[in-house]
Parts: C-alpha cells; sequence; structure tokens
C-alpha cells in the first residue's frame, strides 16, 4: 500500500492535478459519457428521483457475485443490477410482471464494452432469467423511454 502522500507537498498536488486532456482518449471520453448519463437517468427515472429507503428493496445471488438494487415510485420500478463475477452470470429476479425496458448497460459499445448480452426489452414472467456479462451494470425500468 505504501506510504500517505504528504498533501503539504508540491509534487504531490502536481501528481493529483487532473490532465485535461485525457478527455478527449477514447476511454476517458465513454467514461466522462457514462457518468453524465447516470445523472441524466437519476433526474428522468421517477423510481430513481426520490432517493426514499422505504421504496427500497436488495436481492443478492452471491454464488455469482450479482446484487440487484430495486426502486419504486408509484408505479414507476427501477432494477440496478450490478455483476461483480469475472464471469457472465444468470439471473433469475423477483421482478413485477410486465414489460421492463434496458436503460443502462455498461457493455455497450457505447461505453467501451465488449458487447452486451442483456436484451433492450425483456418481457418478465415467473422464472424469467437475466443473462448479465462479466463485471457489468445494467439498469431496467418497468417504462419506456
Amino acid at each position: 500500500q505504501g506510504e500517505i502522500p504528504d498533501p503539504q507537498d508540491e509534487a504531490t498536488f502536481l501528481r493529483a492535478k487532473l490532465d485535461w486532456k485525457l478527455r478527449e482518449q477514447d476511454e476517458h471520453r465513454a467514461l466522462i459519457g457514462f457518468n453524465k448519463e447516470l445523472i441524466r437517468l437519476r433526474g428522468t427515472v421517477p423510481a430513481l428521483k426520490s432517493p426514499s429507503k422505504d421504496r427500497l428493496e436488495v436481492q443478492e445471488w452471491a454464488d455469482q457475485n450479482v446484487l440487484m438494487v430495486r426502486r419504486w415510485n408509484g408505479a414507476h420500478q427501477a432494477a440496478l443490477f450490478l455483476n461483480f463475477s469475472k464471469l457472465q452470470a444468470s439471473v433469475h429476479p423477483e421482478l413485477c410482471e410486465g414489460n421492463w425496458h434496458k436503460a443502462l448497460d455498461s457493455s455497450d459499445r457505447r461505453w467501451q464494452g465488449v458487447c452486451s448480452a442483456a436484451p433492450d426489452k425483456i418481457d418478465f414472467r415467473s422464472g424469467t432469467s437475466l443473462t448479465l456479462p462479466p463485471r457489468s451494470v445494467v439498469l431496467l425500468t418497468n417504462q419506456e423511454g
């Protein structure tokens, strides 16, 4: 781990300065875009607008290193799936039946991912499975948009 850098040392300050030229490189541009998209979704998806703990539940698949965080606001729901594994995972989430739409997928080529395994639309019924790419984040909503 090493020693903690001296915050009064000018060299520490210079090493910590942002290099704004990195914004032009593909992977950095994608990361900035990904964060902008997260902020946009936070403001436009009704289930994410209100961070009440009363409208939140978590489901886990420990054997696959997958976590789902579900939020809702009235009839609007959002389910965030986080696959922490180096392997693809297939889970059977307990979500309300109906049409769900992929709002975000970190493995999408747009974010420098390899290729998304999650479909754009899913008609959830009892026993429906969702395939998640390795080390990925997928956000599903039960609303259009």
